[in-house]
């Protein structure tokens, strides 16, 4: 949207958390599959809407971060020219277009140029946050890139015929949204509203799109679609040439209760469209608690869940205050772990991010306007790059891996009370969600393959090793404390590499080795149970060559020196113990090279020897 007050009349949204801490920049792939105007991303589909970067530090950070921790879009501020001050001025003033020259407070065209094509080498599809519907609302001013204009004259552009000047109301503005003509033939605020119906004004708009596109750009999220008809909107897109958008996202919000002419599925022949009752959903099971109303979200008279453009807020949305806030303020970490659902669950396509900045709620136009960071989101102060933060980082990745398994549907549905769920995503991923002041302690079946996962909601999977917390599957379940407004999220992808070995077994039980690494040369222990424990002879190899024997019932011990690299030797003395129900082992590792014996079992860990014994 454009105007504020208008923003908030046509969408009601909102919900927030504290601030998480930023992850490291994980190395994942950003594989994009190809797609049409109308179909879903499916791989890599997240997208992260950089609200006020200017172009240069979006380069910077496509290359240093957004590409490598597998984001597959970007949504840039329009790139038309604004009558906007470049710093400190209103964030709306963006979206009063006074020619398409692509000069803005965000650079020049070449450097627009030269953004667009470094995401691209980063494996980032550009989309533009970009107007077709209107013009400004000032009688004069001069614009960013030098433009003269008057309300309703732009030189080269348009003049006072090329305008609507609807007549339905005192003022020409829009006073119900509800209603066909009058939210699609007057103006929002003042905004001169484009005569979309005129073959020149969309000859001149879709002049514009071919612009964008001759310049690289992927597609469009188009601002204030639905102030413009369906059958107007295809005119301009048919009008484009032989290149056309890959990919389009439409802002057609409407009422919680739906009642409206504009009928959001009505745009869906044209691109997707965003689903503003699902994050109006989510901003009220998030802040009143009860979290277990969303886990059918088909069945609500929403958009299809192919066709719906999910967000937990936008630009307009986190501007609310109080119970209807959204953003980075609200209490209980609702912001967040509205995040981790939404990446998280099977609803909708291009999961967007808002990356914005603080002082943007609350109705106030205060704060920067312009991003100017060198891609490291540290050099601002009051910049919360929400897309750096560790659970986000996290679930994007948790997102990849679910969309590119084929066995990816929703299962394995857990909710305790109102404030509780989990859920899983095929065999792929599993993750809990805990809205309560209280700690959640439960055990959950999962789907997915015994082994040693990261968390990635804390932490990633980083060189083999998690950088934080980690989680184990045995037999097909789980046990985890996931502490008040907070979650854990596992998938595939962040699974611990297992070795195998040969062994003669028991009712095939399944040993994990764990370790806890020390820079000391000694005293490293570790202890796991696990039932069926049986005398076993096993041998393996790893990559650092190092080979191991067993062959007692009870007790054995071993001596063995792993890869001339390290030309290291060390002592493991197992204690077997004979139990009722199981038997418990504990292991001793001596090292004669201080130092030497931490790297070993971290890498141990990392690759999550797994033993059958």
């Amino acid at each position: 949207m454009n105007v504020l007050l208008v923003a908030l009349a046509a969408t009601t949204l909102a919900s927030a958390s504290p601030i998480a801490l930023q992850s490291n920049n994980p190395a994942a792939s950003a594989s994009l599959v190809s797609h049409t105007r109308r179909d879903a991303p499916k791989t890599n589909s997240v997208n992260i809407q950089l609200f006020g970067w200017d172009w240069d530090s979006v380069a910077a950070e496509c290359t240093n971060f957004i590409g490598p921790a597998g984001y597959g879009y970007i949504t840039v501020l329009c790139s038309e020219s604004s009558h906007g001050t470049y710093y400190g001025g209103e964030w709306w003033a963006d979206y009063q277009v006074v020619s398409y020259k692509l000069n803005s407070a965000r650079g020049t065209r070449e450097q627009f140029k030269t953004m667009v094509d470094t995401c691209h080498a980063a494996g980032v599809l550009v989309l533009t946050d970009t107007i077709f519907n209107h013009m400004a609302n000032l009688d004069s001013r001069i614009g960013v890139d030098g433009s003269t204009f008057t309300h309703y004259n732009y030189e080269g552009y348009y003049q006072y015929q090329d305008f609507h000047h609807c007549g339905l109301t005192s003022n020409d503005n829009i006073n119900h949204w509800e209603k066909i003509p009058e939210v699609q033939i007057c103006e929002l605020s003042g905004l001169a509203d484009l005569n979309t119906s005129s073959t020149y004004v969309q000859g001149m708009v879709a002049g514009h799109a071919d612009d964008l596109l001759s310049l690289g750009v992927d597609g469009f999220r188009l601002d204030a679609a639905k102030q413009m008809s369906v059958s107007d909107l295809q005119a301009i897109i048919d009008t484009i040439g032989d290149v056309k958008p890959s990919y389009m996202f439409l802002e057609v919000p409407v009422p919680e209760n739906g009642v409206s002419d504009v009928k959001p599925g009505d745009y869906t022949g044209i691109g997707d469209v965003n689903e503003f009752r699902y994050a109006l959903a989510l901003r009220k099971a998030f802040r009143n608690g009860d979290i277990t109303s969303l886990k059918d979200l088909t069945t609500k008279g929403w958009l299809e869940s192919l066709s719906a453009a999910v967000f937990v807020t936008n630009h307009d949305t986190e501007r609310s205050s109080g119970v209807n806030s959204m953003n980075a303020n609200a209490p209980n970490n609702a912001y967040e772990l509205g995040h981790i659902f939404m990446l998280g669950h099977d609803y909708g396509v291009l999961p967007t991010i808002l990356s914005s900045y603080e002082g943007f709620d609350e109705d106030s136009d205060a704060g920067p306007r312009i991003m100017v960071c060198a891609g490291d989101c540290t050099q601002e102060v009051g910049w919360l790059c929400q897309h750096r933060w560790t659970s986000v980082v996290g679930m994007t990745g948790f997102r990849n891996a679910v969309s590119a398994s084929e066995v990816n549907t929703l299962c394995d549905w857990v909710e305790e009370g109102t404030t509780r769920i989990a859920f899983g995503r095929g065999s792929t991923g599993f993750v809990a969600i805990n809205n309560d002041e209280e700690a959640w302690e439960a055990v959950f079946t999962t789907s997915l393959a015994d082994g040693v996962y990261c968390n990635v909601i804390d932490g990633a999977l980083s060189n083999g090793v998690c950088t934080n917390s980690s989680i184990t599957i045995s037999e097909g379940s789980f046990s985890v404390a996931i502490s008040a407004y907070w979650a854990v999220a596992i998938h595939t992808d962040a699974m611990l590499t297992s070795t195998s070995t040969s062994a003669s077994v028991s009712d095939s039980p399944t040993l994990i080795v764990s370790a806890t690494t020390s820079d000391s040369a000694s005293a490293t222990s570790t202890s796991v149970s696990t039932p069926g424990l049986v005398a076993a002879v096993s041998s393996w190899a790893t990559s650092w060559a190092w080979t191991s024997s067993w062959a007692s019932t009870s007790t054995w011990a071993e001596t063995s020196t792993w890869g001339t690299t390290w030309a290291t030797t060390y002592t493991d003395a197992y204690t077997y113990t004979t139990e009722v129900e199981g038997a418990a082992w504990t292991s001793t590792y001596t090292a004669i090279s201080g130092g030497r014996l931490a790297l070993f079992l971290a890498r141990q860990t990392a690759r999550a020897v797994t033993t059958a014994m």
